[in-house]
Formats: structure tokens, sequence, C-alpha cells
């Protein structure tokens, strides 16, 4: 009995393994025209009353913003 919990729990872990070496795969993908992710994201660039300033790390005057249900979430693009 134990030997097969012990079975068990190793397919377990394995299967695990897989899903976490196969998931970035289906991952949204940079989109290279922009530097943003997927398809849905706004690009925007900082202008004056934007308060996106801090969040533009790379410093080329351009953010990404995308919805959500939590609502606007901006972060860097990859430019």
């Amino acid at each position: 009995m134990r030997r097969i919990l012990l079975l068990l729990v190793v397919v377990a872990l394995f299967l695990v393994m897989v899903a976490m070496s196969v998931g970035p795969a289906f991952a949204a993908a940079w989109n290279p025209d922009t530097g943003c992710k997927g398809t849905d994201t706004r690009f925007f660039y900082l202008g004056s009353g934007l308060g996106y300033g801090r969040i533009d790390k790379n410093a080329d005057g351009y953010v990404c913003v995308t919805g959500s249900p939590q609502g606007k979430q901006a972060y860097d693009n990859r430019l």
C-alpha cells in the first residue's frame, strides 16, 4: 500500500513539473511593434498628467496599460 501511495505522489510531482515547464509557452507573447504583452494592451506615450512616470524604467517615454477587473494596470514596455 505504501508503494502505491509513493508511486502516486511521484507521478503527481512529475505532472506538476511538466505543467510548470510548459506553462510559459502559453503565456501572452510580447508584441514586437509596441513592446507590450498580448494584443489587448494599450500603448501610451508619457505626456503630462498621466502619472505613469515612475513605471517607465527604461526611460523611453512609453508605458503599456491594460484593463482588468481590478482597474487599469500599467507596466513598462520592452523596447
